[in-house]
């Protein structure tokens, strides 16, 4: 007899009974440990309620494939022919997607005309149009061009041709809070109207009231949070027209274990008619950030987590990755954004006598200080942080070291035992510092802000400090022009303050004439921001050894939709023989490496703009602090 597979759709079960001659054991410790069968009465069977039709299809077929190669006998029952009969018919599907995939990597795209739609008005650039016709003609895509390439713009160009095909009829953005105010923006860009933009926000009911409101609805957004918390009600909507999925900054779902938001999102994949990724960095910790995405797009592409772990463990994974995916993705690199070439000004700035003292001070405390360290790992690690931090707060602002630092959790000088090191005197102007000095940086940003804003009446400039008592000393200095403070304290949006948030903010920036200047945290304005199209000069207070923040921050100016005779300026204010010195160094090198890896496919670029994160990675910061303490040293001698 042979081995008999049965599947009951009524009871969500799909069953194997060996034949009396079938004993396999490899075959059954896949069975149960690779694909989740239980074993009774020499009988294994799955309950398939939970799975997706994909992953039901790809487990028949791997059973099946299975006894083909192995040369042995089997059976289906009328539920399983049914069920491989639809599984074959997807594979199928999956092949010609990826012949026709293939294709359009190998034929020049068409000119921009023939696919664009006519109520799609704005000009695309040369290369989005290659990108915007790929996404237009498969049901599943991935977009990685780098940041502040216009990855917006090309979602809606295709968009609105696949309405005029009516192939899609509506679309549901997921992405990070930050997101909302650049698609509603765009879409003004792009078919030069007010935006259909519908935002899933709000408590329980609130939202509900929208699922429940939303037939006569085109263009909804929603974010990872919600998506995470309303997944039956996202798929009731997806499934209640033909939807255009799309994930912005997809790399938020990257977790391969464990991970809520990524569950979540792969139940939504399959209600949707069509899916696409966006982002700039698919890979920022390892190649396994890549498994949730594309098999949000289709598992197919990807293989099971297991096979996948297994590939990227090989020496020639890159390669073999990059020939796997190349038909689902399109990449437009930084070296192709034919943007204008911004200006970097470095700006040596002296500190006043006092500043200069009490960092002459912290430098011979902090050497003291290592020399009695305990030897041990943890601690060593949390006092490296904390002298980094001690040190960038001496170069900006000294009042800094009196209170404990909230943005790095990193507690007052006057509570640490760095103290015993540091000479009363000293120790009381530390306290009474904002009493006594100006700090230089702070006189420096201010007169350059001015400078810039006196240049016409459309200048606008954008602050950045990495400590939030600067930028409140800067708010109340430039009062008269009518300045917004953005940090981490600040509500995101309207759900968590509709009078006063993030995005009242930047709109504000944006759009009202007398706010000249936004003073911002890095960490609180990062991905999803676009400033470009206000303001052009960015002045650097001070920075961390942040790389992806800094880079980040960078692009909130330097991005697609600016004209080649538009001027870039970015200032750094840079304290004389301090850690600023440093970090300014490292943080040039940094870029220098990250622009090289932005122009690769599936290189890991880590964008973290979390300000909690200093440094990066546990080599990267030691190599950092190492780079503080020798420069320490040399000055001391």
């Amino acid at each position: 007899m042979p081995t008999k597979i049965i599947f009951d759709p009524k009871i969500s079960n799909l069953a194997i009974s060996p034949s009396d001659n079938f004993s396999d054991p490899l075959f059954f410790t896949v069975l149960k440990l690779d694909l989740g069968f239980s074993e009774s009465n020499n009988q294994f069977s799955l309950n398939t309620q939970n799975l997706s039709e994909k992953e039901l299809y790809d487990i028949l077929r791997r059973v099946i494939e299975f006894f083909v190669e192995e040369k042995q006998s089997y059976t289906l029952d009328k539920g399983a022919t049914e069920l491989a009969t639809k599984a074959n018919a997807e594979l199928e599907r999956h092949a010609l997607i990826k012949k026709r995939a293939l294709q359009l990597i190998r034929r020049k795209s068409p000119t921009a005309a023939r696919f664009r739609s006519v109520k799609f008005k704005r000009l695309l650039k040369p290369y989005q149009e290659e990108p915007v016709h790929f996404l237009s003609e498969i049901p599943y895509a991935a977009n990685f061009s780098v940041p502040g390439s216009g990855k917006t713009t090309m979602v809606y160009a295709a968009y609105s041709r696949l309405k005029d095909l009516r192939l899609i009829q509506k679309m549901l953005i997921i992405g990070p809070s930050a997101a909302y105010l650049a698609w509603h923006d765009e879409y003004k860009f792009c078919f030069e109207e007010d935006p259909k933009i519908v935002r899933i926000t709000g408590d329980k009911r609130q939202r509900n009231r929208i699922y429940d409101r939303a037939a006569d609805k085109e263009i909804f957004i929603t974010t990872y949070q919600t998506a995470s918390r309303d997944a039956d009600r996202l798929i009731e909507l997806l499934e209640s027209s033909q939807f255009l999925l799309v994930l912005d900054e997809s790399h938020n779902i990257k977790r391969f274990e464990g991970g809520m938001w990524s569950a979540t999102i792969l139940r939504l994949a399959n209600s949707a008619h069509r899916r696409i990724i966006l982002t700039g960095t698919p890979v920022p910790n390892n190649l396994l950030d890549l498994w949730s995405q594309f098999s949000f797009l289709d598992p197919d592409i990807i293989g099971p987590k297991a096979q996948f772990k297994a590939l990227i463990q090989r020496q020639d994974a890159d390669e073999i990755l990059r020939k796997r995916l190349a038909p689902y993705y399109r990449r437009i690199k930084k070296n192709e954004l034919d943007l204008p070439k911004p200006k970097f000004r470095t700006i040596k700035v002296r500190a006043g006598r006092l500043q200069e003292k009490i960092y002459a001070t912290m430098r011979r405390a902090t050497l003291e200080e290592l020399q009695y360290a305990k030897p041990d790992r943890v601690f060593l690690k949390d006092l490296r942080r904390a002298i980094i931090i001690r040190l960038m707060q001496t170069a900006s602002n000294p009042s800094l070291l009196a209170e404990k630092s909230e943005e790095f959790q990193v507690s007052s000088i006057l509570r640490d035992e760095i103290v015993k090191y540091v000479d009363l005197p000293i120790v009381e102007s530390i306290k009474r510092y904002s009493k006594l000095e100006t700090p230089s940086k702070i006189l420096a940003a201010e007169k350059i802000a001015r400078q810039i804003i006196k240049r016409g009446p459309q200048k606008k400039v954008l602050i950045w400090s990495v400590f939030i008592d600067n930028l409140k000393i800067l708010n109340k200095r430039l009062s008269d022009l009518n300045p917004v403070v953005i940090y981490g304290d600040v509500p995101i949006n309207e759900e968590q303050d509709p009078i006063d948030n993030r995005e009242f903010r930047i709109r504000k920036f944006k759009t009202d004439s007398s706010c000249r200047v936004m003073i911002a945290n890095p960490g609180a304005c990062g991905e999803s921001i676009s400033l470009h199209d206000v303001c052009h000069d960015a002045i650097y207070l001070d920075r961390s050894f942040n790389a992806g923040q800094y880079m980040q921050s960078l692009d909130r100016i330097h991005r697609v939709g600016l004209k080649r005779t538009d001027v870039i300026s970015y200032y750094f204010l840079v304290v004389k023989d301090t850690i600023d010195e440093t970090i300014h160094r490292k943080l040039e090198e940094k870029r220098t490496r990250m622009l090289r890896l932005l122009n690769d496919d599936f290189q890991v670029v880590d964008m973290e703009t979390d300000l909690s994160i200093i440094s990066g990675s546990s080599e990267e910061e030691e190599d950092d602090f190492s780079a503080v303490i020798r420069e320490l040293k040399q000055t001391n001698d």
